[in-house]
C-alpha cells in the first residue's frame, strides 16, 4: 500500500537508523536504507532520538557512512512524549507537522502523544507490535524521499492491514 506523507521536519527513533552497537562488532552498519532516506532530508530537517552522546552518534553515523545528525535528543530509557516535543522544538518547528520513524510500541505511542505522524518500522519486531502507528514498513528500504520544498514529502510502501491508516497530509 503506497502512501504519500507530507511533513516539515523528520525524527528518527536511533535504532530505525542503526542497530545497537556493541564492543564486539568490528564495524557499525546502519539499518537497511537508513542511507538514502537520511541523504534526502536536508540537515536542518531531521533530529534523532538517542541514549548515546552527541559525540559518540556523530562517530557511529561517521563509521556507518550516514550524515550525522546536528540535532540529537537525549533519551534515557524509553522515548516519552516531551522527547519528541524538545526535538521539535529544536527543529523549530510544531509536532504536529513532523513524522517520526519508529521500531518500539512504547516509541511509537510516546511519538503519537506528543501529536507527531507515525511511521512504523518492523526492523526489531513483528508488525502488529507497531499496530498504533500511521503506517508500518519492514524497514526504511520501503520509504523514499520525494521532494523537501516546501515539506519534506515521503513516499511510503507500507504493509497492509497494519498501522491505523491514519497518516495525515500537511
Amino acid at each position: 500500500m503506497f502512501a504519500t506523507v507530507e511533513c516539515e521536519a523528520a525524527i528518527f527513533g536511533c535504532r530505525t537508523i542503526r542497530p545497537d552497537v556493541s564492543p564486539d562488532l568490528p564495524c557499525v552498519l546502519a539499518m537497511a536504507g537508513a542511507d538514502h532516506v537520511l541523504d534526502g532530508i536536508p540537515p536542518d530537517r531531521w533530529a534523532l532520538l538517542s541514549a548515546t552522546g552527541t559525540g559518540v552518534v556523530a562517530d557511529h553515523f561517521t563509521a556507518a557512512n550516514l550524515p550525522a545528525p546536528k540535532i540529537v535528543i537525549p533519551v534515557d530509557g524509553d522515548a516519552t512524549a516531551a522527547h519528541y516535543l524538545r526535538a521539535a522544538e529544536a527543529i523549530g518547528t510544531d509536532p504536529d507537522v513532523c513524522l517520526s520513524f519508529e521500531d518500539t510500541p512504547a516509541g511509537v505511542d510516546a511519538a503519537r502523544q506528543a501529536g507527531l505522524q507515525v511511521v512504523g518500522v518492523t526492523a526489531h519486531g513483528e508488525p502488529s507490535a507497531l499496530d498504533n502507528a500511521d503506517l508500518v514498513v519492514p524497514s526504511l528500504l520501503s520509504v523514499r524521499v520525494l521532494g523537501t520544498h516546501p515539506f519534506v514529502v515521503f513516499e511510503v510502501d507500507a504493509i497492509p492491514d497494519y498501522g491505523t491508516g491514519a497518516a495525515r497530509r500537511r
